[in-house]
């Protein structure tokens, strides 16, 4: 029988070999992160379409869920001073909120939180507002 060499030992990492190791796990890691996740991954809940079909289409008083086990719920629709469309609501489930979302351009933008009132709004009326949903909020002239 013919004896194999022993193989050869290696040497221990030294440390500065562990930290470039370690910095080079964590850099791939992070590139890994930042490639998979979107920059933006959760607009906040006043942004979502969902949101903004209940403000364009649920009259006031009636409760919708939205995802995130959420329950938005108008409250009130009137006119500002300036002439702005809003609506106050309420957000109820897994948060907790008030707040008034004014139809900029198309789009509910809220223009306060904590509140669903406007002082010197000009409220609008059952029927009046029924109209402005089936107008799809568009001010008849």
């Amino acid at each position: 029988m013919s004896e194999q060499p022993a193989p050869a030992a290696k040497a221990p990492i030294s440390r500065q070999q562990w930290i470039v190791r370690g910095v080079l796990v964590t850099g791939v890691a992070l590139a890994l992160f930042i490639g998979i996740m979107p920059p933006n991954p959760r607009k906040p809940l006043v942004e979502s379409p969902e949101f903004q079909t209940v403000l364009s289409t649920a009259p006031s008083g009636q409760p919708l869920r939205i995802p995130g086990s959420v329950i938005v719920t108008p409250v009130t629709s009137f006119t500002t001073a300036d002439g702005r469309i809003c609506r106050g609501y309420q957000l109820s489930g897994t948060v907790q909120d008030s707040g008034i979302g004014c139809l900029d351009d198309g789009e509910w933008v809220v223009s306060r939180h904590g509140s669903s009132t406007e002082p010197g709004a000009l409220p609008l009326s059952q029927a009046a507002e029924a109209a402005a949903i089936a107008r799809h909020w568009v001010v008849a002239p």
